[in-house]
């Protein structure tokens, strides 16, 4: 069984949650700030069940919000598509009746000269100083590399930082 805490580590843990209660409040002072980090306590227990029951409401929230991010990005997508349609259309309508300009209510629409772009025809043949290069370390086998004990200049291997781990029931 675990002691209980000394008085000063009690305070330790309410000053960094009033801390972040303060931090929250004046990021947002219309945020609810009791159900995001629990309600105000002097019982230790209840502000951390108070915490986790709003990490769990938190991440369940932002669940939410990407779900509905990733529909209303299909849905731009759809749009998108359709805009392309409609333009391609408009374009093959206005090319097979040679009209270069249409002026309606709500918009003008004009076929204009192409401008010039690049073709590459011998991606071996470009001078060196056309040529960009990034170097990038691969990190996975670095650490693959590190974890088995190998020595590699310019990288070596950190203590973790602890970190929380949740488990809902």
């Amino acid at each position: 069984m675990n002691d209980a805490p000394s008085g000063w580590k009690i305070s330790q843990a309410l000053s960094a949650w009033q801390s972040a209660r303060a931090q929250l409040l004046a990021d947002d002072p219309d945020a609810d700030v009791d159900s995001i980090l629990g309600a105000e306590a002097e019982d230790v227990d209840l502000i951390k069940s108070g915490l986790l029951s709003a990490a769990q409401w938190n991440a369940t929230q932002a669940k939410a919000v990407a779900s509905m991010i990733e529909d209303l990005d299909t849905r731009r997508h759809r749009f998108l598509a359709r805009e392309r349609e409609a333009k391609g259309t408009l374009f093959a309508v206005m090319t097979a009746l040679d009209e270069r300009k249409f002026v309606a209510p709500h918009g003008t629409v004009s076929i204009r000269a192409g401008t010039p772009s690049l073709v590459i025809t011998d991606e071996a043949a470009i001078p060196p100083e056309y040529l960009r290069t990034t170097v990038t370390p691969d990190k996975a086998a670095i650490l693959a590399d590190l974890k088995q004990g190998v020595v590699i200049e310019g990288a070596m291997l950190s203590n973790g930082s602890p970190s929380l781990a949740i488990r809902s029931k």
